[in-house]
């Protein structure tokens, strides 16, 4: 079974503007371990009152792009609690580095 390590940013209280090109974005330093990446997994919490507005993207260290979740993805309700998002395109990237997740209104 391989090995699974959990890295965190805490708590990050950014505001976004709403309908603006303009992003927020937050760096997960991974330092403590180099090693080849079979998944991510990302959880975000957003407090938004129409969450499918929102943009979601991660870049890897070697700067591969994800995105996690579309801009205008219809998603409905209010706000994401403890939202998990699974992400297979850094595959066989090294895993030591920085990643920037990046939200867009």
């Amino acid at each position: 079974m391989a090995d699974s390590f959990s890295y965190t940013t805490g708590t990050i209280s950014i505001n976004i503007s709403d309908n603006s090109s303009s992003r927020a974005a937050s760096v997960i330093n991974v330092s403590g371990h180099d090693l080849f990446i079979l998944h991510v997994q990302v959880s975000v919490s957003a407090t938004h009152p129409y969450p499918g507005d929102i943009g979601i993207e991660l870049t890897s260290p070697s700067g591969t792009i994800t995105k996690l979740m579309n801009i205008n993805s219809e998603l409905s309700g209010t706000n994401l609690t403890n939202v998990y998002f699974g992400a297979n395109g850094f595959y066989g990237e090294r895993s030591k580095g920085s990643f920037t997740l990046k939200i867009v209104d």
